[in-house]
């Protein structure tokens, strides 16, 4: 039994994995993107980004905000 607990553990462990990317403005600190295993990009800004630089958006379609921004692609962080 304890052998079936173990490969439980793993794989629950195994579908948790996300990846995760810091993204950086200037060298300053902006947010978190994050791939979901379900394929989805999810974007959300640091709380002291919001609070210091509420006007330096990272893309024009990514206004400084706790809105966390969801999308089936890689976000268009070029365009701003």
């Amino acid at each position: 039994m304890r052998w079936f607990l173990l490969i439980v553990e793993v794989l629950i462990q195994t579908i948790l994995i996300m990846r995760k990317a810091k993204i950086l403005y200037k060298d300053i600190f902006a947010g978190i993107l994050t791939e979901t295993n379900d394929g989805e990009y999810v974007f959300e800004y640091e709380e002291d980004y919001i609070r210091n630089y509420p006007k330096q958006f990272i893309s024009f379609s990514m206004s400084v905000t706790n809105q966390k921004y969801t999308e089936n692609k890689l976000f268009p962080f070029d365009e701003g």
